[in-house]
């Protein structure tokens, strides 16, 4: 009907912790990797910053402007947030898993937010005995790790070929 085509629809509520709240539905342009990406995997980079309440998605303008200009500038495709203990919590718009020596690390769930698709990931893991060990990983501890991934709702899972100048 409004002629519109692969767009997401966005709810945001303002003010909720006011008496009166504004209720804004639009619509958001979505992006669907392609499939060569899911083999071929994603460059990330690293950025300095943490979410105020890591689980609860709120809009924070100044955090979102500085993340698209690091993406731009690095060329990447996601940049993983990292906090003021120099631990990397999560990306921009997904969670963050490293892999090694057959463990998967990542971030304790007070750190995140707790995405479907991060909730998916655990519970697979638990099921395939796959231990799993909410840590985050210090960015100085990157390159030991054997390799890492990001989930969210909309890209499910990807592969991380590098970091920074970090190749895994």
């Amino acid at each position: 009907m409004n002629q519109c085509e692969n767009m997401n629809i966005k709810l945001l509520c303002t003010d909720f912790d006011q008496l009166e709240q504004s209720f804004l539905v639009y619509f958001v342009e979505s992006y669907y990797p392609l499939e060569e990406v899911y083999h071929r995997g994603i460059a990330t980079t690293l950025y300095k910053s943490e979410r105020e309440n890591p689980n609860a998605k709120t809009m924070n303008i100044d955090l979102r402007e500085g993340v698209n200009r690091a993406i731009k500038e690095a060329g990447g495709f996601e940049v993983l947030l990292v906090n003021k203990d120099g631990c990397v919590t999560e990306g921009s718009r997904s969670n963050i898993f490293f892999v090694k020596e057959g463990k998967v690390y990542t971030a304790p769930s007070e750190k995140v937010l707790k995405g479907v698709t991060r909730m998916k990931i655990m519970s697979i893991c638990k099921n395939l005995n796959i231990p799993v060990i909410e840590k985050a990983v210090n960015e100085d501890s990157m390159e030991d790790m054997d390799g890492a991934f990001i989930t969210g709702t909309s890209i499910g899972v990807l592969p991380i070929t590098s970091i920074g100048e970090l190749l895994l």
